[in-house]
């Protein structure tokens, strides 16, 4: 049984490293890696169902934050780590989004003003984000949003932060938005205990090693010589240094150059999306038209009358932030779930399988199974 899951994690090893590590060859990719492939492979080969996750998540509590809640009954809430800091991956563009909201519910920005595509791919770094730039583009094309000057809607610039994840959108956005701007987002929208958002293209180019100022600075730094500088741009992307990274070596960037979160600011930010009232009411709407992407899925529909979902991975973490309204069982409710520092072995099996995202919708969608896990990670380990 570990072969085979071994073998498992080793496809999803070949696929997963394309976020961060692709342009090497695959057999000098598994060379490189393959130890990483059987870390934590015993917990890994366990990964077979929602109460299996349930069991490493009690038997691994600090690698793991969660705060779920339905908002009208707090007192019933599930609070593992809910103040710990975590590195998010791309749940922080929640608050770039939270920022676009703010600009256009103030008026000033219109989600109908033509971006040229040139203007959001001065910021891409290829192989850093598993594709998801040429996704978009593809998209772009296919819905006709492309027009014949090379330019799309700003709306669609978020389409693409918020649906495909696109990195280079969400530092585009950063850019319009100003340091300074971006820096006041966790104040402003109640999220004081974590990390403001930062150029995601600097933030991977100063895991060279040979940067030592604050992570803040040189990734904002970076990123603007990527924008601005042709020659800069021309190299890093040639050479975008996380491909001469070991999985081992990102997790280890990931964990300490990275911009984090605590699992309670983001539990609240959902909630007041999802209530209209984070921005404004018409700002939450503007937030909900990007988050809700999940309801295009059919069993999501069949579940939930409203789904509003952020995920992010980096090697060995894994986050989500999640809003909704089941179809048929309790209330809404919202979950924050905060992975860190997971063997990879474990973190494979969850790209692969996305049981951490079963067992959110399990969360929301099932009162029973709710207060199990909350009465379960109530209760002391031994040794605890």
């Amino acid at each position: 049984m570990l072969e085979i899951n071994g073998a498992r994690c080793l496809a999803a090893f070949i696929v997963s490293a394309v976020l961060l590590t692709s342009g090497c060859s695959r057999v000098v990719l598994v060379a490189r890696n393959i130890d990483a492939v059987f870390d934590g492979a015993d917990a890994a080969d366990r990964l077979n169902s929602v109460d299996a996750l349930v069991d490493f998540i009690d038997a691994n509590r600090s690698r793991v934050s969660l705060v779920a809640y339905r908002p009208g009954d707090r007192d019933a809430a599930i609070l593992l780590n809910p103040d710990v800091l975590r590195p998010l991956g791309s749940t922080i563009k929640l608050l770039v989004l939270a920022g676009y909201a703010e600009a256009v519910d103030q008026g000033r920005w219109s989600p109908d003003e033509r971006v040229p595509l040139a203007a959001v791919e001065a910021f891409l770094l290829p192989r850093t984000d598993g594709g998801a730039h040429d996704r978009a583009v593809e998209n772009y094309r296919e819905r006709g949003w492309l027009d014949a000057s090379g330019s799309i809607s700003l709306r669609d610039v978020v389409w693409a932060m918020m649906t495909v994840s696109d990195n280079a959108a969400t530092d585009y956005l950063l850019h319009r938005l100003g340091r300074e701007d971006a820096q006041a987002l966790p104040a402003r929208f109640a999220a004081r205990d974590s990390d403001a958002p930062m150029p995601i293209s600097g933030v991977f180019l100063s895991w060279s090693g040979t940067v030592d100022e604050p992570l803040a600075d040189s990734a904002w730094e970076l990123a603007g010589r990527l924008r601005s500088d042709p020659g800069f741009r021309a190299r890093r992307r040639s050479d975008p240094v996380t491909i001469r990274l070991t999985l081992r070596e990102q997790a280890g960037f990931s964990g300490t150059r990275f911009p984090g979160g605590t699992a309670r600011d983001y539990a609240s930010l959902m909630e007041r999306v999802q209530g209209g009232a984070l921005v404004s009411a018409a700002g939450s709407a503007t937030m909900r038209e990007f988050l809700e992407w999940p309801m295009e899925n059919e069993r999501i529909r069949s579940e939930f009358t409203a789904f509003g979902a952020k995920g992010g991975g980096l090697p060995g973490v894994l986050t989500e932030a999640t809003y909704a309204a089941p179809r048929h069982a309790g209330p809404s409710g919202v979950v924050a779930l905060f992975f860190d520092k997971l063997p990879l072995a474990v973190w494979f099996t969850l790209i692969d399988s996305y049981l951490h995202q079963d067992f959110l919708r399990q969360l929301l969608s099932d009162p029973d199974f709710f207060e199990s896990v909350r009465q379960r990670l109530e209760a002391p380990r031994d040794g605890d």
